[in-house]
């Protein structure tokens, strides 16, 4: 994907696989994560991903919280700038998949990453491993800025289930208020989004079990 302010090429993706009995059954599930890197710097100037690239040379990102609210269960990630990977140099960024309310679940992306509206969406996926008899896997939506990989600080879930996106979907954390941009559910979503602009300009999002 192309960043249209600077000119660099991004590529996004998440870690984890589920393809055999023991990744439905890990007795220590490892934590996945998700990435956001720049490939190609282009005409921005900006240091690009390289092979030997560590986390110390990208901008952490984290699910910061994960609450039951009157909608369902839903997730807030930190929040930040462009300019934090600008000023230190990242390559990109990357959030750990771990719920900030059940800790390592072996949380995992096997689906691909979708750029819808200028937000970065993804349908993560939790196996149940302490049931082995109940395969369908839980799962979340995550949604973020893609090019900080901070949270789009703007409504884009209807956290309260009053069929509004809007100003009330927020909560506040730590004294400052954020807007929830993640959703948890009991049996996980399809692989990927359909998406459609209304007639009032707002992207409608349907997938299994979601119509926002």
């Amino acid at each position: 994907t192309q960043n249209p302010d600077t000119g660099a090429i991004w590529v996004f993706f998440g870690t984890g696989r589920y393809l055999t009995k023991s990744d439905i059954l890990e007795n220590s599930p490892k934590v996945q994560t998700w990435y956001g890197l720049r490939a190609l710097a282009g005409p921005s100037g900006f240091s690009e991903a390289k092979a030997s690239d560590t986390r110390n040379n990208l901008q952490e990102r984290k699910i910061i919280a994960e609450k039951n609210t009157t909608g369902g269960v839903y997730r807030v990630t930190s929040d930040g700038e462009f300019s934090d990977l600008t000023t230190d140099g990242d390559a990109g960024w990357y959030m750990d998949l771990e719920s900030p309310a059940n800790g390592k679940e072996g949380e995992r992306i096997v689906y691909q990453t979708q750029l819808i509206a200028g937000r970065l969406v993804v349908n993560t996926l939790i196996p149940k491993s302490s049931s082995p008899c109940d395969t369908s896997p839980a799962g979340a939506t995550l949604i973020v800025d893609p090019f900080s990989g901070a949270n789009p600080e703007e409504p884009v879930l209807d956290a309260d289930g009053d069929g509004s996106i809007d100003s009330k979907d927020t909560v506040t954390i730590g004294g400052k208020l954020y807007h929830y941009n993640g959703e948890r559910y009991k049996v996980g979503m399809a692989g990927v989004f359909s998406a459609l602009k209304t007639s009032s300009g707002n992207v409608r999002l349907f997938g299994s079990a979601l119509d926002s």
